[in-house]
């Protein structure tokens, strides 16, 4: 199939006959001209990733779209907002989307799980340049989950009630976590959780709210992090920097500190001085900052 057109408008599947049976066709049975394809309800959106040409855009409208979607070349997919919404169902033990290539933009979508507690929202291996931004994520395992991905932009974006990580970042320098709110009320582990040689983290503008046994961020890596004017209200620690940690500079500055649990800044890693100056630390008594 030859679509020559530089929009397409999907509003169901497109199937063919192949080797005898009616199926989805994918890329390799459509050649097309498009740099814009527009994915309605009813259609597929793994199959308007293979119509659109490289450095293209799809645009999904409202309404339900199933997961498990790979995006193997630099595209923009953009839905209408994750209350709006572009839902995508995700699976359990699957994704929404599985990113591999790099300089991928991925704005307004809504990420649930079909089983509570299971999948990840969007996972990104192996790409650089991805950003995700005005993302949902919501009852599922992990909502962003960074591996060998450098130079990564993750804002705008909600994390409710993730039953482990609202971020979790592995291996991966460069990531920026900007302007987005972890709401652990109910269930999960960290809002962020970094391992591995993942340097020059920077978390900033953020809110982390959560249940007395949930943390804010978790610091576990190699190389340098910086948190700065975030809001941590009701978690169990605000930072938290593992014994396993070998960082050689963290900065935990300008962030304020509310209804702590444990502690504001729990640093683990011997040997490391971490710098945790001009914080807000929900009290002017001095004897109760940590």
């Amino acid at each position: 199939l030859d679509l020559k057109a530089d929009t397409v408008e999907l509003n169901g599947t497109i199937t063919g006959d192949v080797a005898g049976n009616e199926e989805l066709l994918d890329g390799t049975r459509i050649s097309s001209t498009a740099t814009t394809v527009e994915v309605e309800q009813g259609a597929n959106i793994a199959q308007g990733l293979d119509i659109v040409l490289e450095n293209g855009a799809v645009n999904v409208g409202d309404g339900e779209f199933d997961g498990g979607i790979v995006v193997d070349k630099t595209v923009t997919i953009t839905g209408t907002g994750y209350t709006n919404t572009s839902t995508i169902n995700v699976a359990a033990g699957s994704f929404g989307y599985n990113v591999i290539a790099n300089g991928v933009t991925i704005d307004g979508f809504a990420f649930k799980s079909v089983v509570e507690g299971s999948g990840v929202g969007i996972q990104v291996n192996g790409a650089d340049n991805v950003t995700l931004s005005n993302n949902g994520f919501t009852k599922l395992q992990d909502g962003v989950r960074l591996t060998d991905s450098n130079n990564a932009k993750i804002s705008g974006s909600l994390f409710t009630n993730n039953s482990d990580d609202g971020v979790e970042v592995t291996n991966s320098n460069n990531a920026e976590i900007v302007e987005n709110t972890f709401d652990m009320a109910d269930t999960g582990d960290f809002g962020v959780d970094v391992t591995g040689t993942s340097d020059n983290v920077e978390i900033k503008a953020n809110s982390f709210k959560g249940g007395a046994s949930r943390s804010g961020v978790k610091l576990a890596g190699t190389g340098t992090a910086t948190i700065t004017e975030n809001t941590f209200d009701e978690t169990r620690d605000g930072v938290f920097v593992s014994s396993s940690a070998t960082y050689t500079t963290v900065n935990a500055t300008g962030n304020s500190f509310t209804n702590i649990e444990d502690d504001a800044v729990d640093n683990n890693q011997a040997g490391l001085i971490v710098n945790a100056s001009g914080n807000w630390w929900g009290t002017v008594v001095e004897a109760d900052v940590l």
